[in-house]
């Protein structure tokens, strides 16, 4: 090699590597503790309470109450999900909801509901009220307690349990009343803890309460459009049926 080319060959490596590395960096995780330190490196699972990371050449774990927030990219797996069958989603979420499960990422509660409904459209019940549950343990005072309180309802409701389901549909029902603009995944639970209601009044014959409820999943909280056509149907039924019954 010329010697005059030496310079500019080491600034081009030099420049490879660089490129290289923050290559390497976009694609690690990135964990904020409650210190104020962040700490860069591939989270490997969630297993007795603390996050296992890898950092350089060894792995490090830190207790998931030392964690302020986590910044990781939903796995592939997450995506394809979205698109396959019921029994396919549950096999492709399983092993993920097992290995992540309480990990302060978006994607990882948003995994537990889809596999918590899978199993419940596959007949599953007591599997996915136990997924229910660890997400009221695991996200304690979180907007992801939402959707698990209305899913635990909607489970309770399917075994007639309907004191049970009015119960632990009274806080969501008292926060959702509060709400007057509500995000889009806070719309969601409203709208099936609405419904829910509305079924448990009208199987209690209390009509005009289930009225209620249906209209104000259709006018306030449709945000979840199954429930919302599931709410005018049930709520055109019952006017039908029953024409002396008026919401004033």
């Amino acid at each position: 090699m010329d010697i005059t080319c030496k310079p500019l060959y080491r600034s081009f490596l030099v420049c490879v590597g660089l490129l290289l590395a923050i290559s390497a960096m976009h694609g690690q995780d990135k964990i904020a503790l409650k210190t104020g330190q962040e700490v860069t490196g591939k989270i490997l699972e969630v297993a007795n309470g603390s996050v296992s990371v890898s950092v350089g050449a060894g792995t490090i774990p830190y207790p998931l109450a030392n964690i302020a927030s986590v910044e990781m990219a939903a796995p592939a797996e997450i995506e394809k999900a979205r698109a396959a069958s019921v029994d396919q989603a549950i096999i492709l979420l399983e092993p993920l909801v097992k290995k992540f499960k309480g990990l302060p990422a978006d994607w990882v509660p948003d995994a537990m509901v889809r596999l918590a409904e899978s199993y419940s459209q596959t007949g599953k019940e007591s599997a996915s009220i136990a997924v229910f549950q660890d997400m009221v343990k695991l996200y304690p005072g979180s907007r992801h307690q939402v959707r698990a309180q209305a899913g635990l309802a909607k489970a309770a409701l399917k075994e007639g349990k309907l004191d049970e389901v009015l119960t632990s549909l009274a806080p969501l029902i008292a926060q959702a009343n509060k709400t007057f603009s509500p995000s889009q995944e806070d719309g969601r639970a409203y709208s099936e803890a609405f419904l829910i209601q509305g079924q448990v009044f009208e199987k209690q014959g209390k009509l005009k309460e289930a009225l209620e409820s249906y209209l104000t999943v259709v006018t306030v909280f449709y945000q979840n459009p199954a429930a919302a056509k599931t709410a005018q149907e049930q709520a055109d039924s019952l006017r039908k049926n029953n024409p002396q019954v008026v919401v004033e």
